[in-house]
Formats: structure tokens, sequence, C-alpha cells
């Protein structure tokens, strides 16, 4: 699933659950939760998802939590989504963004707010079962309703950690090959 805080409020959503073993029975949640952080000792519910994934980024810039990419069920290589949902908290609705340019998921640790835009870094995109590693580094601007491309990074990466430190953008981590 994905988090965000807007505030001093805490929403959780989407994710899978997963029925056996093997991932077979992935289900993908539309469910979404707050949590108010002063004081709050039980969740509540709130709008769920229009369309439920797992593997999804989020980030909330102002009053607004957008839900970016992520897949549908456990075939990594073969179901992730392009779609950007962003949910209003003043007005507890839910609306269609631009899409990502390229369906993508394993970006939850790599996408962040930046100077009022949202940044996502590598991820995985569609190829084999497991999905392919990406270097391209994104940037939505909520003004515009569009991405653009940034520098790449010198190497592919799926599910890196990304954030900004210093006023640089710091990638750490992730897998370069998944197994096939």
């Amino acid at each position: 699933g994905g988090a965000a805080i807007v505030g001093r409020t805490l929403h959780y959503f989407s994710g899978a659950v997963r029925k056996d073993s093997t991932g077979t029975a992935t289900i993908d949640q539309p469910d979404h939760y707050v949590l108010q952080l002063d004081g709050g000792t039980s969740w509540t519910s709130a709008a769920p998802v229009p369309n439920p994934r797992n593997h999804i980024a989020a980030a909330a810039l102002g009053g607004t939590i957008y839900l970016i990419g992520g897949q549908h069920g456990a075939v990594e290589g073969t179901t992730e989504r392009q779609g950007v949902d962003a949910y209003d908290t003043a007005t507890g609705t839910w609306s269609r963004k631009a899409d990502l340019p390229v369906p993508r998921g394993h970006i939850s640790a790599s996408t962040f707010a930046l100077n009022g835009k949202i940044v996502t870094v590598g991820g995985s995109v569609v190829g084999t079962n497991a999905g392919v590693a990406s270097n391209t580094v994104w940037q939505y601007d909520p003004a515009s309703d569009a991405w653009t491309t940034l520098t790449a990074l010198p190497g592919a990466r799926t599910s890196p950690v990304a954030d900004v430190l210093n006023g640089q953008n710091v990638v750490n981590g992730g897998q370069t090959s998944l197994p096939t």
C-alpha cells in the first residue's frame, strides 16, 4: 500500500492481500484508512481508492495526495499501471490526473515531493515476469498536470530508495537486474 501525511493526518491506502504462498490469488484492496496523529487511537475509513493496486507510490502536495503507478495482482512484469489518482483531503474525493508516461511499479520508496512537484525515480517496468529495472527519472507538475523527464540515473534500479539530501537527489539501493 501507500502512505502519506497531510498536516497531522496519516493516510494509508490500497495494497494487496496474498491468499496463498504462490501469490496467485492476490487481491488488490481499495481500502483507505486515516489516523489523526495528535491523540488519535483508532483508524477510520475514507473514500476508497478508485483503481486499487499494489507496489504504488504516494506523495502529498498541499492538501492533495497522489497515488502513482503500481501493479495489479502478483505478476510484476506484466501488470504495471501508469494511472495517477489524486485524493483531495478537503473534499474527500478522488480524481484522475495525467498518467505516467510508461507503466511503472516498485517506486514507493523512490517517489517524493520537491519544490511543489513530485519526482519518481527508477522502478520496475513491463518486461519479463519479474519486470525490468528502469533508470528513468520523471517529474510531475500539478499546475500543468504533466510529466517531464529529468536526467536519468547512471544505472537502472527497481525498488530504490530516493529523497533529497542537502539539496541533491540521492538514490540508494534497489536491484539492477531481476530474475526471469
